[in-house]
């Protein structure tokens, strides 16, 4: 008979074979688990919200956010909506986008800019938004509920563009700030090559500052006019852009 030789398996070896036969198997079930879970409706975006538009409707926001209902909620870049909403929608200051899991809500907050100003040039009307730049031409029929600028400058304008004069962004930084009384007061607001805004009132006096000065010398402009049309002088212009003493010049008789 031949010798047989009798071996002994490890006992230390075959635990650690079933360990690793557990733990591929708990692997395996957590894997299509996840799967599961990453398929679920429970996953999926199953509505949506968005705040803070007034201009632009909730569709369009959506639209070029590439959102729809059905999407995963994982594929929601909150970087990439508020990027893409930003930069195809010129009234769009900002976006922030928040997911709630639990529901399946999308919430997209809106800033919007607003227009501040009219610029006129070459016969044309442009609204003119809080960060200066360009949106689209407006017909004057009905009168405007914003202050008209012009520039010393002819230049060209471009929809989603400032306007490339100096003082410009100054100047549309200022009007958000300025009381709503004065500009309600302004006929015009005319813009030199300098950097100074001269308003016009409808009373034919007009007052003179730097345009990034514009909100805090409202009110001394407003003074100064009064006190002038007071004493009975003729219209003229008023520079507040330095002193006081402030210099007053009474405009030509026609």
């Amino acid at each position: 008979m031949a010798n047989v030789r009798r071996t002994h398996a490890d006992p230390m070896e075959i635990q650690r074979k079933k360990r690793r036969n557990r733990i591929v198997v708990a692997a395996f079930f957590l894997f299509v688990g996840a799967v599961a879970l990453l398929e679920s409706p429970l996953t999926r975006v199953r509505g949506f919200r968005v705040t803070g538009n007034t201009s632009i409707p909730a569709s369009t926001i959506l639209n070029t956010a590439q959102l729809h209902k059905g999407m995963s909620l994982w594929q929601v870049n909150a970087a990439h909506v508020s990027a893409d909403v930003v930069s195809k929608n010129t009234l769009v200051q900002s976006v922030s986008v928040h997911t709630d899991v639990l529901s399946g809500i999308v919430t997209v907050q809106i800033t919007e800019k607003h227009v501040v100003a009219l610029y006129e040039a070459n016969g044309s009307f442009y609204r003119v938004l809080d960060d200066g730049e360009i949106f689209g031409t407006i017909a004057p029929a009905n009168g405007f509920s914003w202050p008209i600028v012009t520039t010393a400058q002819h230049v060209k304008v471009a929809e989603g563009q400032a306007v490339p004069v100096a003082g410009w962004m100054p100047l549309m930084n200022e009007l958000g700030k300025t009381s709503p009384t004065f500009l309600a007061s302004v006929s015009q607001l005319e813009l030199d090559s300098f950097g100074l805004v001269t308003a016009y009132f409808s009373d034919g006096f007009a007052g003179r500052c730097q345009a990034s000065q514009l909100a805090q010398k409202a009110s001394t402009i407003q003074a100064a006019v009064a006190y002038f049309s007071g004493k009975g002088d003729r219209p003229g212009l008023i520079d507040v852009s330095n002193g006081p003493p402030y210099e007053y010049t009474p405009f030509s008789k026609p």
